[in-house]
């Protein structure tokens, strides 16, 4: 019978957001933990804008040879239907705003005037970006910075709990 006492609870952080896990059987799998620390690295590898070398930091950065994973795939095309749905409210282009307006893992800027704010607008529009068949992701401008933290957590928790 679970008790608070005697159910073990582990925490990661995963797209820059920490998970608390609390395992409700008394009696743990070994197994679960060294699992959930290889799902978490591959998220994190695939979709983490806040580490340098993962594939979406790396196509933030302009290098279009990147093979995206299918956990990039899927939460692309899940963006790609849920932007088209809002009519563009949804929009994991705003990377570039995020950042300027201090929010993201880049530096903020220290002024944001209209004229660079247009500009960074300019950069936004998922409509700019495509996932070939063989998994490249193709931006219309190499300055469109993607970000995934609106959806990704939440893709996170599905394939968790799955």
């Amino acid at each position: 019978m679970y008790t608070p006492t005697t159910s073990p609870t582990s925490v990661w952080i995963c797209l820059r957001h920490t998970y608390n896990i609390t395992y409700f059987d008394t009696q743990l799998n070994p197994d679960i933990p060294p699992a959930l620390d290889s799902i978490f690295y591959v998220l994190n590898k695939s979709m983490s804008t806040y580490i340098k070398n993962s594939d979406i930091s790396k196509i933030n950065s302009g290098y279009e040879q990147v093979i995206v994973d299918h956990h990039f795939t899927k939460v692309f095309d899940k963006s790609k239907e849920v932007f088209a749905a809002t009519k563009g409210f949804f929009d994991p282009t705003v990377g570039s705003l995020v950042n300027a307006y201090g929010f993201g893992p880049e530096q903020s800027l220290t002024t944001l005037t209209t004229a660079v704010r247009d500009s960074l607008l300019n950069l936004t529009g998922l409509a700019k970006v495509t996932l070939t068949e063989e998994g490249r992701v193709k931006k219309t401008n190499p300055n469109i910075y993607l970000d995934f933290n609106a959806i990704g957590k939440g893709y996170a928790v599905d394939v968790i709990s799955s």
